[in-house]
């Protein structure tokens, strides 16, 4: 599944504002960048 999201400023960050399909039920994320393609990843903590 692909969607647009939307992206902002949040003081000196950057954030992602996730459709609700996309959502996750926790407040961290672990996030890596692919070198080869510049894809930002988020996946679930354990």
């Amino acid at each position: 599944m692909r969607r647009a999201a939307k992206l902002f400023k949040n003081g000196r960050s950057q954030a992602v504002r996730l459709p609700a399909a996309f959502r996750f039920d926790t407040e961290e994320v672990f996030i890596q960048k692919d070198k080869q393609t510049g894809d930002v990843i988020l996946s679930r903590k354990p």
